[in-house]
């Protein structure tokens, strides 16, 4: 049997009988009365309801591109350092391919 709940009421269904709860305002629930799945249907929502969830969505979607931005930061300053490393190794290789150089130019004469 499978528990679900719409305000107060919490009732035992079939698991063949769930989707016509569901999509009459009852919520699938656990043990401890967390949901598991939400209504499909047979709810309202007041308008102010609706205005907060999408004013919230509004601030989640503001946060995410800033997150999304700070992250893509993160990464071009990693690959900044590491071409740094790259070019340090390479001044270094060439400063010692120039010293030899010279030493062949000195030893030459």
């Amino acid at each position: 049997m499978i528990k679900v709940k719409k305000g107060n009421k919490v009732v035992q269904v079939q698991e063949s009988v769930l989707p016509y709860y569901l999509k009459n305002g009852f919520d699938q629930i656990d043990k401890e009365g967390k949901i598991i799945e939400r209504a499909t249907g047979g709810k309202n929502v007041s308008v102010a309801e609706y205005n907060k969830a999408l004013d919230a969505i509004k601030q989640l979607n503001v946060e995410n591109k800033s997150l999304k931005s700070d992250n893509k930061l993160k990464d071009m300053k990693s690959k900044v350092k590491e071409l740094e490393n790259i070019k340090k190794e390479l001044v270094d290789e060439n400063k010692k391919i120039s010293e030899e150089l010279e030493k062949t130019k000195i030893e030459a004469k």
